[in-house]
């Protein structure tokens, strides 16, 4: 039976794009992309947007949403998105969903926690605060990491990211002193259309490290040479150097702080590579605690990488079951 609902997601350089028009192509549908960085106006290069080449032809929503300055949510992305879902499911068109990440698709898809605690925005705002306070070394979470002393189960269901629904976590344990319900109610997709879509998940992966670091980094020299660096000044400009896309966007940080004589340029592409590398990780780690998902390694024998056409044939096999 065909599914309804296509998700391709995995880790970052593993070719989403290309598949994900490659199906609409084939079950003549469009592309919805799940990526928080392809929100913002203006950050085309480094967040690797589809060209208008690259799109051939293919309509895709979920880009361009706000401009750079503009502080994006899991919860505004729902709301862009949530009525395209709807409408294309309630007319029979096959909905395709590309993007790896990993928040957007749980605020969408995934069951949530049946309490009834009203917001509190002063604990969310003392919680930030010290969030944001805390002296922590790069990469921590410290709002997920005091959740975890809490309640360790919750913890393990978030990712560490998801400030929002880690913020509302610690607020449910706030009110109750208790650990979060596991009672679940549908998800906001399954509530908008009153049954659970037929769903499928496709994770493209690379197993091999080696080649993987290399594909990385071979992106990364790509952007530059597309003119990155020249993006970035362009954005900081226009919206200001903290505006919050470029704090938060891959590698736009890094290429700020070239701009501002604080990095070399090699400096900045060594730590954009590192900061890429560990992101793509965490995105398999997050998606492998899923059994629903279905995985492809993309890497070919030396080096090579599967053809695009091999992947369409696996993906349409996965729909179709």
């Amino acid at each position: 039976m065909i599914k309804e609902l296509i998700i391709v997601t995995g880790a970052t350089a593993t070719g989403k794009t290309d598949l994900g028009v490659a199906l609409s192509q084939q079950l003549a549908s469009d592309v919805i992309s799940c990526d928080s960085q392809l929100v913002y106006t203006g950050l085309d290069i480094g967040t690797a947007k589809p060209t208008l080449e690259e799109m051939q032809g293919i309509p895709h929503f979920g880009m361009d949403l706000v401009a750079p300055d503009i502080t994006f949510s899991a919860a505004m992305y729902e709301n862009a998105v949530l009525p395209l879902i709807v409408e294309r499911l309630e007319r029979q068109q096959p909905v395709i969903m590309v993007g790896g990440t990993g928040f957007y698709l749980r605020q969408l898809f995934e069951a949530r926690p049946l309490v009834d605690v009203p917001p509190n925005p002063s604990f969310r705002a003392e919680m930030t605060a010290w969030a944001n306070n805390a002296s922590t070394q790069a990469g921590d979470f410290p709002l997920h990491e005091r959740l975890k002393t809490l309640d360790a189960l919750r913890a393990s269901q978030l990712y560490p990211e998801d400030d929002r629904r880690v913020l509302r976590a610690l607020e449910i344990i706030e009110a109750t002193g208790e650990p979060v319900p596991q009672e679940k109610r549908p998800s906001v997709v399954e509530t908008a259309l009153g049954y659970e879509p037929k769903t499928v998940w496709l994770g493209l992966t690379h197993g091999d490290k080696v080649h993987r670091y290399q594909r990385i980094e071979a992106r990364i020299d790509a952007m530059l040479d597309a003119g990155w660096l020249d993006e970035v000044q362009h954005l900081a400009d226009a919206y200001g150097e903290t505006a919050h896309a470029l704090q938060v966007a891959h590698g736009y940080p890094e290429l700020l702080a070239v701009l501002k004589g604080t990095l070399t340029l090699e400096e900045a592409k060594t730590q954009i590579t590192i900061n890429v590398r560990q992101y793509a990780r965490r995105q398999k780690v997050w998606f492998n605690r899923h059994s629903y998902m279905q995985w492809l390694d993309i890497g070919g024998q030396n080096g090579s990488l599967l053809p695009l056409e091999d992947k369409l044939a696996w993906a349409l096999e996965r729909i179709a079951l």
